[in-house]
């Protein structure tokens, strides 16, 4: 009889303690959201990668032999910065940003600029920045925003980020796009190149071009602006609409695909 009541007495312990001890393993540490800034001067620089959980803003800076970084991190947030072979890279430890209210914010003050990198869940900024032929590659899930006027020679785009170009002049604009997200350009151009595929987007109504070489895959879709001559393939469910009447106009459709004059 003892046995059994020994027995009976240590269940009702383990239920009364189990509640307990749940909740205590239940309970996320907060961690430390104090805020640290600091400022330092680098080496000269004209390209940028920036990877990880981080926001990137560009400025102008006439000092050419002193660009200036300032990086404002919290608690036990790392941000990595270095410069090697003419490349800044800013870099952020993604364990280490994570269950924070606020992500690292990194400004670099720079004066020309030809070379832009995101990788992972990056963001960048160019506010302001000289450039001669700009070349930009994003891969990952962040957002590129060039609001500063540039000439944007180059872009290859894959995975779901975005890239919004404010303003570019260029004799020759190459794009490469794949994944999904969307690329978004305004300016003018003598000649446009594209490859897309997946299901990313080009919107390049507000681009003047002048020529234009555009292919299409899978269920990509283009909004462009051709002034003079436009090549278009359009293949198996993708989409190419075009904002002017053309009297130069080559148009391949493959499968579903099309290639459709719209209202300007």
């Amino acid at each position: 009889m003892k046995k059994y009541a020994s027995m009976l007495l240590g269940i009702v312990c383990l239920l009364v303690a189990m509640p307990y001890a749940l909740s205590r393993e239940a309970v996320i540490p907060v961690p430390d959201q104090s805020k640290f800034s600091h400022t330092t001067t680098v080496k000269p620089f004209q390209a940028i990668h920036v990877d990880g959980r981080v926001n990137v803003t560009v400025k102008y800076t006439s000092s050419v032999s002193k660009p200036k970084v300032a990086v404002t991190r919290f608690g036990s947030q790392m941000v990595n910065v270095a410069v090697k072979e003419k490349t800044l890279t800013v870099s952020t430890p993604w364990r280490l940003t994570e269950g924070f209210t606020y992500v690292p914010t990194v400004t670099v003050y720079v004066n020309t600029l030809n070379n832009l990198t995101l990788t992972g869940p990056a963001n960048m900024t160019v506010l302001s920045a000289k450039s001669r032929a700009m070349s930009i590659e994003a891969h990952g899930s962040g957002k590129l925003m060039v609001k500063a006027r540039v000439h944007v020679v180059d872009i290859e785009k894959s995975g779901t980020n975005t890239i919004k170009i404010a303003s570019t002049s260029a004799q020759r604009l190459v794009v490469h796009g794949k994944g999904s997200g969307q690329i978004s350009i305004t300016g003018s151009v003598q000649q446009l190149y594209a490859r897309l595929n997946d299901s990313v987007s080009l919107q390049a109504k507000g681009l003047d071009a002048n020529d234009i070489w555009i292919t299409t895959y899978s269920k990509a879709n283009a909004s462009i602006h051709p002034v003079k001559v436009l090549r278009a393939y359009a293949k198996q469910h993708s989409n190419i609409y075009y904002y002017k009447y053309m009297n130069e106009l080559t148009r391949v459709t493959e499968q579903s695909g099309n290639v459709l004059q719209m209202k300007w």
